[in-house]
């Protein structure tokens, strides 16, 4: 699969609480792109909804590696509904970015 198709995948899964195939989905595009931050993103938020903290702490860590500028406000504007902005805001600020 392309990562460029895993990144909408991974969302998506999120989205529906679908939390385990998000993370599948996400860990085989963080295997592609290591240094990616919206790999590291969902992976953060998806282990944050599932109380993963430790993975959630991880992940949260290495999205702003890859992207120091990282905010949570910032970030959720690239979805269109309120109601996902919102979902997606609470696994981020769940894993501790903000």
């Amino acid at each position: 699969m392309a990562l460029f198709r895993l990144y909408p995948l991974g969302w998506a899964y999120y989205l529906v609480r679908r939390y385990d195939d998000a993370i599948r989905v996400t860990e085989n595009g963080l295997s592609q792109s290591s240094s990616d931050y919206f790999v590291h993103a969902a992976l953060a938020a998806s282990y944050a909804q599932l109380g993963r903290k430790e993975d959630a702490t991880r992940a949260a860590a290495a999205t702003l590696r890859a992207w120091p500028f990282f905010k949570v406000d910032t970030f959720v504007t690239q979805f269109r509904s309120e109601a996902d902005r919102a979902f997606i805001a609470e696994g981020l600020r769940k894993a501790g970015l903000d």
